[in-house]
């Protein structure tokens, strides 16, 4: 983007999300889906392995796996059957 001389606010505009989202993904601070990834490589008239390449040759970043919460679905789940477990016994007691 620096060498295309394109801002947060100008690739936002283009790809259609908020320049703060942008910022954030830039900087590391949050996750990037590979569909805004792939929208932002066209902008930029590459596709993502070429950013990775690009990126490696110009000193990189280190590439990590995103945190991955549990879904909300199996803890309320997890959380239910305790709670009729919890109440069976009571009742039987």
């Amino acid at each position: 983007m620096a060498r295309q001389g394109m801002s947060y606010r100008r690739m936002a505009e283009l790809i259609g999300h908020p320049h703060n989202t942008v910022s954030r993904w830039l900087n590391g601070l949050s996750t990037i889906d590979t569909d805004a990834l792939e929208r932002m490589c066209n902008e930029l008239g590459m596709n993502i392995p070429e950013l990775y390449a690009s990126a490696q040759r110009n000193g990189g970043w280190t590439l990590q796996m995103p945190k991955i919460r549990p879904r909300p679905s199996a803890h309320l789940a997890t959380v239910a059957a305790d709670s009729r477990d919890g109440l069976q016994s009571d009742t039987r007691g």
